[in-house]
């Protein structure tokens, strides 16, 4: 199996030069996690922008490119991991395993910062678990509760933290791409 994590950006917010960066950690990073991971062979990280059509797989993350907090979908619902200061959150419904994860393109300063976001909140998605994700053993790594300048690389922990749970089925919560558009361009809130 592919660990593919698979970023949109609706409003074709990140440049070219700024995806590959991101692609480059966030690939070499996985790579690590499916090392770790029974079963998993290989990562893959899509970039998906305004326009495009996107196919999912059952143990698919998809995280979302949203300007700032207040305007994500994941925040409108009232249950996500996150506040104000928050680079990313993760909008979970364990029991139903669903989630929708966003990452705040306002408050991430450099393509290392950007892809510690994607990570951590990647990691909320694939484990179902909301804040009780950042205790524990993994203190240190950026599966810690953090803000956008908590900028780090992950830990052996953190990619064995991952590795526990790349094979789990979660159902992306995707949302379309012209609802998308008309809240996040007027900065309102589905």
């Amino acid at each position: 199996m592919i660990l593919r994590i698979c970023i949109a950006d609706v409003l074709d917010q990140v440049k070219l030069d700024y995806r590959v960066k991101v692609a480059g950690h966030l690939g070499s990073w996985m790579m690590s996690v499916a090392r770790e991971a029974q079963g998993v062979t290989g990562a893959e990280i899509s970039w998906w922008t305004k326009g495009g059509r996107f196919r999912l797989g059952p143990k698919d993350v998809l995280i979302y490119v949203v300007s700032e907090f207040q305007s994500g979908a994941a925040m409108a619902s009232g249950n996500a991991n996150g506040t104000p200061e928050s680079a990313g959150a993760t909008f979970i419904y364990p029991a139903q395993k669903r989630a929708l994860s966003e990452v705040y393109w306002g408050k991430i300063t450099s393509p290392l910062a950007f892809s510690s976001v994607v990570f951590h909140e990647a990691a909320h998605n694939k484990s179902l678990q909301d804040n009780k994700m950042h205790g524990g053993r993994r203190r240190g790594g950026i599966l810690e509760a953090f803000t956008a300048h908590g900028v780090a690389r992950p830990t052996a922990d953190d990619f064995k933290f991952f590795a526990e749970h790349a094979l789990t089925e979660v159902s992306q919560i995707v949302v379309p791409q012209t609802t998308l558009k008309n809240f996040w361009y007027r900065g309102k809130r589905p």
